[in-house]
């Protein structure tokens, strides 16, 4: 599997220092049962982390510290057994989602063509956590984010201002992006998605829609 969609800098290492809200964490732990790539760099980031702790327990952290320990770690390499634990802990919590053939799965129909499944147990700020279901040729309307959303594709692909997702793939955005996911896979496109906040859709009768469907 070729990953080309990764965590960002700041995600990552937020994810590191146990800071995400546990929905965008739920996300974050399935991407990384796909790709060695941010595995990799957690382990790094752990493990600076680690010896930054040690040798500075009683000073403050300067704002450019996440960018200092972010410079080291794509400078420097590292290896532990950390990374092998955190594997084992992530396939054993995410096997009932990544080796699901997801037709055991009690999808509700939120508009023609796009089913879902929420997690109402997992606390992502004023946003969600969902499975979506998404047929193929189907584009979602032109919208925007209120903070942070993560898309990870499980099955399927889509495409978007920012290029193509295949399953692994991961899609970080913040309130800063705007886009136009379409399915551009002949099967299903089932993603997991974590949002922040609701969605800020561009036109005013999605806006309406908005209202009744809940995203």
């Amino acid at each position: 599997m070729s990953i080309n969609h990764h965590l960002n800098k700041d995600t990552l290492l937020a994810y590191s220092a146990g800071t995400l809200y546990e929905g965008f964490s739920f996300l974050a732990k399935a991407h990384l049962h796909y790709c060695k790539t941010c595995q990799h760099q957690l382990d790094l980031a752990n493990h600076f982390a680690g010896n930054l702790l040690e040798k500075n327990h009683d000073s403050m952290m300067n704002d450019n510290s996440f960018n200092q320990l972010w410079d080291k770690i794509q400078s420097k390499d590292a290896s532990s057994d950390a990374s092998k634990a955190i594997i084992k802990e992530i396939k054993n919590d995410f096997s009932l989602i990544i080796n699901n053939n997801y037709d055991d799965i009690p999808w509700s129909v939120l508009v023609p063509g796009i089913q879902q499944y929420i997690f109402t147990d997992i606390h992502c700020d004023q946003g969600s956590v969902r499975l979506l279901k998404i047929k193929s040729g189907i584009q979602i309307p032109h919208h925007s984010h209120n903070g942070t959303e993560l898309t990870l594709i499980l099955k399927g692909s889509y495409e978007d201002e920012s290029g193509e997702y295949y399953p692994g793939d991961l899609s970080d955005l913040d309130d800063s992006n705007c886009h136009q996911p379409h399915v551009n896979s002949t099967e299903d496109c089932i993603c997991l998605i974590a949002t922040e906040q609701k969605l800020k859709f561009s036109s005013p009768f999605n806006r309406l829609l908005q209202v009744a469907v809940g995203l």
